[in-house]
């Protein structure tokens, strides 16, 4: 037996006995009465305790938590009050008669108020009418707090069926008031939420819609959800979706599974298809098998991502078939903007991961696909040994992470050098870089034809330059032949003889001169980025130029005492100078004023002008004429490629196209001002490096006594007076002297003698074997042989592994006989 049974047995007992009890007490009171106008209730603690209910009738009251009550509808006394009425509301049985019930009531339900209550006791005591009576209340306790109480109540009548008042039960409906509140709160949001939802809401039952909410009529173009009830739900389902539909409903309404969310395609009441998501779960509806359907209308967010993936598919096509190289690259750790610059730099070239890229940049560096190269450090594809590297770094950090049509040397899988031009873009999000987006164009062919274009322009300008040479030349061989014919007939006068020689010694420098300016401009050498000095540059320029000009032009120079160094290739920035002041001379056939500037320019003034300005620091070089000038259409023209204003077969209209070409490769600018008969003035502004640039060797004299030595010296020479002449000064300063006049004879003079010969001096270009083939086999001989080898020009990179294989060094020829003993005695001397 449960507790509300328990309870419900001992309530129906009580109040059979309390009724039974109660009926001779209830007698005699009516008596007393109608007899004396006296309060029906002399003594309201004795009636609450009225001895004739019995302690059986209080052991059943104090079992249950409800109230038992006798109350008098005459007096509206109550005769019996169980005690639980204090746990109730605080007050005790006398202080509830005291006070009466209806002052601690608040509000009334079950009736439409509490007048109606009062009139309905007064019909009831003037016409000693007793009806069954419930309502709940609310009151207030004595604590102030408000609870809720039921009151069941019956007629109560004495044995010959006259109305005396009612018995009753009060019970505490607190909480289920509390939780019948919330459930009411809770199915007003709930309805509110059903309403209120952007998602059409609905059951079905039958396959008939019986309840639909105001989105769901809105979604299927109906006015009101009124007019979708009863319609069958298979009639909004799309065609191709209804066998699908069919069993998805047996799945929730048979086999009484959720669905969970999934996408169909509804028809709307005007015909329109609509694409939905649907979940459904089975419910009872008005105690009837039932499904729920929430429906979302996902037609928008269908077409977006409809033309979101044919935006990827062409975008993906793009870059797939995109001739230029695409990129992503991440770093494998944070990179904080605010860190020093070379830290960035040095984080950039360790630690940049390429994650992304299409198949053009793979080909670019030899290999078949991008999946070879995703993923692979970017490093890998740097030469980071060069200087370069850290100078295309250190501008990306500069810029502010943008970088654009920038150039960059790079190699490939298998080694090969390659150039490419960048524009690059650095995503910075909260102060780190995360990533770095990059495209890049393969230039490497272009740097090729530059170099040779570069060629031809200096064999243009070597052209150019040949008469004045060849002039100066025959200037010096006619100082030669013309001093030796002079010291022929003076041969006992020493003060002529001093003069004639020291002549002759003048005229051969001037010539050596010549020479090596001729080479250092005519040198092939591959693009080497060195900090340079743009003014010892220029001087080296000017000394060229001034001996092959014409006299009419004068040069002036306003060069910057302590112009700091740019990084740059020497060969290139030397033909670059020499190209503009070609130009110069070509704008002054009749003479003028040749002015080369140099000046440091802070980068904020440049940015006003170049945007792209973002270094420091830039050194301005400027080369003015007072020629014929340009008007404005050859000023637009002049750096394009082939044009040219001078006549047929003078010129080939390359050459300020080639100083176009070097500037931006330098991560330079340069600026034109021009007006017809006013003269030119170019202006080039080349960042500064932070690099410092190695002081110029000093050029002392050499030192006039050099020692000598008694060693024995095989001299291999192909020029029988070089080679006499060198056999006497050596053997004038003590040493023994073997000779050779080509490679195989000093190889079969070297092994015949190899126990006694100390060093060998070997030109470079001789007959039969060259210099540099009889010094290797001379080596397979005698691996610790020494040999200082000679020549007129030698590339560099050979020159150094020549040093590199073994030998001791190299001598610039022609000879001067002070440095070649010198330099012997340092050999011999440096074991």
């Amino acid at each position: 037996m449960n507790v509300c049974t328990s309870r419900s047995l001992i309530r129906g007992t009580f109040l059979r006995l309390l009724q039974r009890k109660g009926t001779n007490g209830s007698e005699k009171m009516e008596k007393m009465s109608s007899h004396k106008k006296i309060p029906a209730v002399q003594s309201r603690q004795a009636k609450i305790d009225d001895p004739r209910v019995d302690d059986s009738f209080r052991e059943i009251a104090e079992a249950t938590g409800d109230a038992f009550y006798r109350l008098r509808y005459l007096t509206m006394r109550y005769d019996y009050l169980s005690p639980v009425i204090e746990k109730l509301t605080g007050y005790t049985a006398a202080e509830i008669n005291e006070i009466g019930f209806r002052e601690i009531v608040l509000r009334i339900e079950s009736v439409e108020n509490m007048e109606v209550t009062r009139k309905e006791f007064e019909r009831t005591r003037s016409s000693g009418k007793v009806m069954e009576y419930g309502g709940d209340y609310l009151i207030k306790t004595k604590s102030g707090e408000q609870r809720w109480l039921t009151d069941r109540s019956y007629p109560w009548r004495d044995d010959a069926g006259t109305p005396l008042g009612w018995f009753g039960i009060l019970r505490d409906i607190t909480e289920r008031k509390q939780v019948l509140e919330a459930l009411r709160e809770s199915e007003e949001r709930f309805r509110k939420l059903v309403e209120k939802s952007p998602d059409a809401i609905g059951v079905h039952c039958d396959g008939k819609i019986v309840f639909i909410n105001s989105a769901g009529a809105r979604m299927f173009g109906a006015s009101s959800p009124d007019e979708l009830l009863g319609k069958a739900i298979m009639d909004f389902v799309h065609p191709d979706y209804r066998a699908l539909v069919v069993q998805r409903v047996r799945g929730t309404q048979v086999e009484k599974k959720d669905l969970d969310v999934v996408e169909e395609k509804f028809v709307r009441l005007d015909g329109a298809v609509i694409d939905v998501e649907v979940s459904a779960i089975p419910i009872s509806y008005m105690n009837r098998p039932a499904t729920q359907v929430v429906v979302r209308d996902i037609t928008n967010r269908k077409e977006a991502e409809d033309s979101l993936r044919k935006s990827q598919q062409n975008y993906k096509a793009f870059i797939e078939n995109s001739s230029e190289g695409i990129w992503i690259v991440e770093l494998d750790m944070p990179m904080l903007t605010a860190i020093p610059e070379e830290e960035q730099i040095d984080l950039l070239c360790t630690h940049s991961i390429l994650v992304e890229c299409n198949g053009a940049m793979a080909r670019m560096y030899g290999y078949t696909n991008a999946n070879e190269i995703k993923g692979l450090p970017f490093g890998e594809f740097l030469d980071r040994a060069n200087t370069d590297t850290r100078e295309f770094f250190r501008a990306f950090v500069h810029s502010g992470y943008h970088l654009e049509d920038t150039e960059f040397h790079e190699v490939d899988k298998d080694g090969n050098s390659k150039f490419f031009l960048n524009n690059i873009l650095g995503m910075v999000e909260s102060g780190i870089l995360v990533k770095v987006w990059g495209s890049q164009r393969d230039i490497t062919e272009r740097k090729r034809l530059e170099q040779q274009l570069l060629q031809v322009q200096k064999m243009e300008s070597l052209g150019t330059l040949a008469g004045g040479i060849a002039h100066d030349f025959n200037n010096i061989l006619g100082i030669i032949v013309g001093y030796a014919s002079h010291l022929e007939s003076h041969k006992t006068e020493p003060e002529k003889l001093a003069q004639g020689i020291e002549a002759i010694n003048h005229a051969v420098n001037r010539g050596a001169s010549v020479v090596r300016q001729l080479l250092t401009f005519a040198r092939r050498y591959d693009v080497m980025f060195e900090p340079v000095n743009v003014n010892e540059i220029i001087t080296e320029l000017v000394k060229l130029i001034e001996e092959t000009f014409p006299k009419s032009i004068v040069f002036a120079q306003k060069l910057e005492e302590h112009v700091p160094s740019i990084v740059a290739d020497h060969n290139q920035l030397h033909q670059t100078l020499l190209n503009l002041c070609l130009n110069a001379r070509d704008a002054m056939p009749y003479g003028g004023t040749l002015t080369i500037e140099t000046r440091t320019f802070p980068g904020n003034e440049l940015r006003e002008h170049f945007s792209d300005a973002t270094e420091e620091a830039y050194v301005g070089i400027s080369v003015s004429d007072t020629g014929i000038g340009m008007n404005r259409n050859t000023r637009r023209r002049i750096f394009e490629p082939f044009f040219t204003t001078k006549e047929h077969g003078k010129g080939t209209g390359l050459g300020l196209a080639v100083v176009y070409g070097v500037i931006k490769g330098h991560r330079g600018f340069i600026h034109v001002e021009s007006e017809e008969k006013q003269g030119a003035t170019f202006s080039i502004y080349l960042p500064v490096s932070l690099l410092e640039v190695a002081p110029a060797p000093s050029s002392q004299e050499e030192p006039v006594e050099t020692p000598g030595g008694n060693e024995t010296i095989l001299l291999v020479e192909d020029e029988p007076l070089l080679l006499d002449l060198l056999k006497l000064v050596l053997e004038e300063k003590g040493y023994r002297v073997a000779t050779a006049v080509d490679g195989l004879q000093a190889l079969e003079v070297y092994h015949k003698n190899i126990d006694t010969i100390d060093l060998v001096l070997s030109d470079m270009g001789l007959p039969k074997l060259g210099g540099w083939e009889t010094f290797q086999r001379m080596r397979d001989i005698n691996p610790n042989v020494k040999v200082i080898l000679a020549s007129g020009f030698v590339h560099p990179e050979l020159k150094a592994e020549m040093i590199n294989q073994g030998a001791k060094d190299f001598v610039q020829k022609p000879y001067v006989p002070s440095k070649i003993l010198r330099r012997i005695r340092e050999v011999l001397d440096g074991d």
